[in-house]
């Protein structure tokens, strides 16, 4: 006997097929935050396959189902890899569901997370033929697969997530400002952030602002760096990381943001993170607990650069990172 499913009883049945025993997931992409839902009591005897290649699997969820976290640690005889692998069946004791959706939030739905796609499979009880064929099928792939490596975590992609959405705020509420930038920088689209040393000598500010056409009543701050804030004009919204004489680091978030058209190191702009966190929906960010963002900080600061788009300090982000 088969059962068609979808939506919230696809889901259901997926989960009720990995409580079961001899628990076999064979699924392109794996999601970060499934695993704990998916599988309450541990991961230590379930098989599992899955894409790296098409770049869908990150390696913070790789690391999750149980890949190495760094080149001392062996493979996972029981994570497998083989890119191209596009198939999503799920196998135990209790039967198979073969159908669409991955082990990620977005495709298993609301019971995990708070979105779904439009999901559809097939269920199959365990002594059915087809659920038979299924675990031959399975057990061929997996010993033509090869398990996860510390190689392969690296290749796996940083930000990517589930495809076609932006993440939920479960992915990103246990992230630092700027881990949220490394891993997400898609949702910060429109921010231009500013990295630079200590303001000026105050008779050095004062010579730039001589002959300024600025308004400061509508909260209009001036702002003095003392490094080149090209491109500075392009942006309406800015966050700035100052790095201060006296030692320590100070972050502001500025909308209504343009530079002088005089002085290469003056700019203009509304300090208000309020705004900035709506223009974000990111209502969590805490721009002064930025005990997290230190050691990205102090190795950005060797950077010959003031001024980044999102995907510019993603990327400075993890070039900056020791090999």
């Amino acid at each position: 006997m088969s059962v068609f499913l979808h939506g919230k009883a696809l889901t259901e049945k997926i989960k009720e097929i990995c409580a079961g025993e001899d628990v076999r997931c064979a699924v392109a992409f794996l999601g970060q935050g499934v695993r704990s839902k998916l599988f309450p009591i541990g991961i230590e005897n379930v098989q599992i396959i899955c894409d790296i290649g098409m770049g869908c699997t990150t390696k913070w969820a790789l690391q999750e189902f149980g890949a190495p976290k760094s080149a001392k640690a062996g493979a996972n005889s029981k994570l497998r890899v083989c890119d191209g692998f596009h198939g999503k069946v799920y196998l135990s004791s209790r039967g198979a569901v073969i159908g669409s959706p991955n082990m990620s939030n977005h495709g298993l739905g609301r019971t995990l997370a708070g979105d779904w796609n439009l999901e559809t499979g097939v269920f199959c009880l365990a002594e059915s033929d087809a659920c038979k064929k299924a675990r031959i099928w399975f057990d061929e792939a997996f010993n033509t697969s090869l398990p996860v490596s510390w190689m392969d975590v690296c290749r796996a992609a940083d930000a990517v997530r589930d495809a076609g959405r932006p993440p939920n705020n479960e992915e990103l509420r246990d992230l630092s400002l700027l881990e949220r930038v490394e891993r997400f920088p898609n949702r910060f689209e429109g921010i231009t952030f500013l990295i630079t040393e200590e303001d000026l000598p105050q008779a050095k500010e004062r010579e730039l602002l001589d002959g300024e056409d600025y308004d400061t009543k509508d909260g209009v701050e001036v702002i003095v760096w003392n490094q080149d804030l090209e491109r500075v004009e392009a942006t309406n919204n800015a966050i700035g990381y100052h790095w201060l004489d006296e030692g320590g680091w100070q972050v502001d978030g500025y909308t209504k943001v343009h530079a002088s058209a005089k002085n290469e190191l003056l700019m203009f702009g509304v300090n208000d993170w309020n705004a900035v966190r709506q223009s974000l929906q990111q209502p969590d960010i805490k721009p002064r607990a930025l005990k997290r963002d230190l050691p990205i900080l102090s190795r950005l600061r060797s950077f010959d650069q003031a001024t980044y788009t999102a995907s510019e300090l993603a990327a400075a982000i993890k070039r900056s990172k020791p090999s």
